[in-house]
């Protein structure tokens, strides 16, 4: 009789340590998330600025928004577009941003890309990534990443790895095949977005 009450005592205390625990990492996250996802946005845009710089007609005063309305309605059928955000420029929308999910050799990354209103690529940058260090990891570096520079999918669904010379063409990365077409999936995740939903956000706007 005594085990069986013991044992009770011990299911009961371990249960109100459990609901305890529970609780106390629930109010953590509440206090932790909004810190975490501020500074996940905050260096979104700092990112997206560092390619705007780049930019000979977009001045550095222009603004970045978030676009959570049309971000919905390309996440009906486009689940891994993480981001979509308008670049206006004295009043007027002049860029669209991306960000996008896609498999590479070390698992999930996430990159993102600024196009202008005519589907002319501004800028492509990685955001986070676990390709191999030297390898696959060369999509953070700048030899890489400008070769999206002045590239466009005005006349074209989708980009394509070769040699990089047509205007929808980029060269993969030698020795990281994986990482090369990781990347270029989440690419062209956008660059579908960018011809279905750009129109919608220009009259959102």
């Amino acid at each position: 009789m005594r085990d069986s009450e013991s044992f009770a005592r011990l299911s009961i205390t371990l249960l109100i340590i459990c609901a305890i625990s529970a609780f106390a990492l629930s109010m953590l996250n509440g206090v932790t998330a909004p810190v975490i996802a501020d500074n996940r946005e905050a260096a979104s845009n700092a990112t997206i600025k560092e390619i705007l710089a780049t930019s000979d007609t977009i001045s550095e005063n222009a603004e970045i928004a978030s676009d959570d309305a049309i971000l919905a309605s390309i996440q009906e059928d486009n689940p891994d577009i993480t981001s979509y955000k308008t670049v206006s420029d004295n009043g007027a929308v002049v860029a669209h941003v991306f960000s996008a999910l896609s498999n590479g050799y070390g698992g999930k990354m996430e990159n993102t890309m600024v196009f202008d209103n005519e589907g002319n690529i501004i800028g492509f940058r990685n955001l986070t990534n676990a390709e191999t260090p030297g390898f696959g990891d060369k999509i953070t570096f700048p030899e890489y990443y400008e070769r999206y520079n002045g590239k466009s999918i005005a006349n074209s669904e989708k980009m394509e790895l070769s040699s990089g010379g047509g205007e929808n063409q980029v060269e993969a990365i030698t020795g990281s095949t994986i990482s090369s077409k990781g990347v270029l999936d989440g690419v062209n995740k956008m660059v579908d977005a960018f011809h279905k939903h750009v129109n919608l956000s220009l009259i959102h706007i």
